[in-house]
This record gives C-alpha cells, sequence and structure tokens, in this order.
C-alpha cells in the first residue's frame, strides 16, 4: 500500500505514524505516572498522619518541659534513682526466683501458699509468706524445713498460728540468709 503512494504522501503517512507513536507513548507514560500516584497515596497518608502525630508530641513535650523547673526536675530525677537503687540487687546476688523456689520445695501437701511478696528496705530483704495450713502438724513440718533450709534465717511461726486445729490460717516472714 506505501509503495502505491507518492514520496510526498508517503512522507505525510510517515510524520502521521510517528505522531500517532509519539501520542501512544505518551499516553502510555502518563498512565503509569497516575499509577504511581495513585499507589503511593497511602504512604504519604501514612507519613502525614505521622508526621502530625510527632509534631504534637514534640510541641507536648516543649510545653511539659517549658512548665517544669530545674527543682522540679532534679527531684523527679532524685525519686527515680531513689526507685532504681531499691530495684537493683546487692552485689548482684539477690535472687528472689531460688528464695521463693526453696519455700516451694519445702512446701507439704497440707499447706497452701496464697501469696510470697519480696520486700527490700535498703540492705535488708525479707519474703512474707501467707496461706494456709490444713492442720497443725502440716504448718510444724513447713517451719521445721524451711529452718533446716540453708536459705533462710531460722524463723518461728506465731504461736496465735496454732491456736487452731484446722485450717490454720499464716503468715510469717523470713529472712534470706545473704
Amino acid at each position: 500500500m506505501f509503495k502505491l503512494l507518492s514520496p510526498e504522501q508517503n512522507k505525510i503517512v510517515e510524520g502521521e505514524y510517528k505522531r500517532r507513536r509519539f501520542i501512544v507513548f505518551l499516553l502510555g507514560l502518563n498512565f503509569v505516572l497516575v499509577l504511581g500516584v495513585i499507589g503511593l497515596f497511602p504512604t504519604y497518608a501514612l507519613v502525614t498522619t505521622r508526621l502530625t502525630a510527632v509534631n504534637d508530641l514534640i510541641s507536648n513535650l516543649n510545653h511539659n518541659m517549658g512548665t517544669s523547673t530545674d527543682a522540679d526536675l532534679k527531684a523527679w530525677a532524685d525519686e527515680t534513682n531513689k526507685t532504681l537503687a531499691l530495684l537493683t540487687p546487692v552485689n548482684d546476688t539477690d535472687a528472689p526466683y531460688e528464695f521463693f523456689q526453696e519455700i516451694i520445695n519445702s512446701k507439704s501437701s497440707g499447706v497452701h501458699l496464697s501469696a510470697l511478696s519480696w520486700h527490700k528496705d535498703a540492705k535488708k530483704v525479707s519474703l512474707i509468706l501467707t496461706g494456709v495450713a490444713k492442720d497443725r502438724q502440716a504448718l510444724l513440718d513447713f517451719e521445721s524445713k524451711l529452718n533446716s533450709s540453708s536459705k533462710f534465717a531460722p524463723t518461728n511461726f506465731p504461736v496465735s498460728d496454732l491456736a487452731q486445729d484446722k485450717d490454720i490460717n499464716f503468715q510469717v516472714t523470713l529472712n534470706p540468709a545473704l
């Protein structure tokens, strides 16, 4: 068909094909760009939202820090340091798990523990046990097992705990042998 056209008409048709190819290329490029913008919009929305949240957080922190005085900050830091000091083990030897495990292993079937508490004041550590013993003998056996343990200082259960015959509620403070 092209061979039937004159050279001038052939150049006109060739120019028209080039324009059409260029238009199809531009439409394809526009399509890819539109898809890219649509694909990136959720990311843009998330980033904008997070930026707003971070800016709000920073403005709140600046507002709170601006109202605090040096004395307030020092008092807060001292209180935090005291709390951390209480939580810090003495010579890295405080291990509540080992003491709790020893108590549980010393417990007989007639003794049911309801609470185990670990209290530490400065350098003194104490464990408070609360529970119910089935009878007097079970409570006395539990006391003797705890006293025979090398992990605790000898302890006497209160005499009032032995006043009942059955279902004896007890609470005792143990001092670990650190």
